[in-house]
């Protein structure tokens, strides 16, 4: 008996610390719920008219959970193919459900959601921000309002993208797992211009040209056809930049994307080099001096101009 009493006693007081305050759309549907610890806000909740969670704030797990339809960490076609969602999602808002900035002022607990607006972010400076989009689940460490960490997007529950930021911006290594809007599997790296680089398609094309035109020098030099050789690279930096040049861009294809910038770079840099030997250190072709000086000219300018105008965003 007194065991069943200590019990009884123990729900009630567990109980008593916790307390919900429930806000309903005028058809009875639950809108807002606003749960309390011991007096002090603890979640807020909001509901879509169609029983759709439309933000979720918690204290205690550190974490906001908003249902977004912006596309604002989505590509292109990711964004394109949740218009029915997004159709159905502002129909529900247009029902009553509008987000907090827009009616805020006109619900009865508008100083209950500044309160846990402004007290979540002195409590959790540092908060896991959980965005979900349709089939996207975006789940993004962040602090003071901006992304400062462990970034990862999963579509239909499995991880195709994880990567960091540092205090808003995308640095270090990219993770990208192939998926049905992205079928390749890669991994990029930022450097200071926020400019990202293909480890599988950009430096290791890279490594490869570089290998080759290694091995192709040493040949030419026991063959004597440093002519040929000198000829194939200029005929191959030539084409890489028309291919650079007059592809059209796709954000989707890695080789128009990585690749064919990093070959063009490769190959122009050795044209540039084998020019200033022939000229400077040692005649080993029978081009003219003016072939020479053109090529070298052109490459340097073009290259100056890509570096100090284009922040090598070519």
């Amino acid at each position: 008996m007194r065991l069943r009493f200590l019990l009884i006693l123990l729900i009630s007081i567990s109980a008593y610390g916790r307390q919900e305050d429930v806000y309903r759309y005028p058809d009875g549907r639950t809108k807002y719920v606003l749960s309390y610890d011991n007096d002090s806000l603890v979640t807020t909740t909001y509901l879509s008219s169609s029983g759709d969670t439309i933000y979720y704030w918690n204290i205690p797990s550190k974490q906001i959970i908003e249902f977004s339809f912006l596309g604002e960490y989505l590509l292109g076609r990711e964004y394109d193919s949740l218009k029915s969602q997004r159709r159905m999602a502002l129909a529900a808002l247009k029902n009553g459900a509008k987000v907090a900035n827009a009616y805020l002022s006109q619900t009865p607990h508008a100083i209950e959601w500044k309160k846990m607006h402004d007290q979540f972010f002195v409590i959790c400076p540092v908060y896991t921000y959980i965005l979900r989009e349709g089939d996207f689940t975006i789940s993004i460490a962040s602090k003071n309002g901006i992304p400062n960490g462990v970034f990862k997007k999963y579509y239909k529950d499995r991880l195709v993208t994880e990567g960091h930021f540092n205090n808003g911006n995308k640095t270090g290594l990219w993770h990208y797992y192939p998926y049905y809007f992205y079928p390749y599997k890669d991994i990029t790296v930022f450097d200071t211009f926020g400019k990202e680089y293909s480890v599988i398609y950009s430096f290791l094309p890279a490594f490869i040209s570089i290998l080759l035109l290694l091995l192709g020098f040493v040949i030419a030099g026991r063959s004597g056809s440093y002519n040929a050789f000198f000829y194939s690279v200029l005929g191959i930096a030539i084409i890489t930049l028309l291919m650079r040049l007059y592809i059209p861009f796709d954000r989707y294809n890695v080789w128009i994307r990585h690749t064919v910038p990093a070959l063009w770079f490769i190959f122009w840099q050795a044209m540039i080099a084998i020019c200033t030997i022939d000229l400077f250190i040692i005649k080993k072709t029978n081009t003219r001096p003016i072939v020479n000086v053109i090529c070298l000219l052109f490459g340097i300018g073009f290259s100056m101009y890509i570096i100090l105008f284009k922040h090598l965003d070519f």
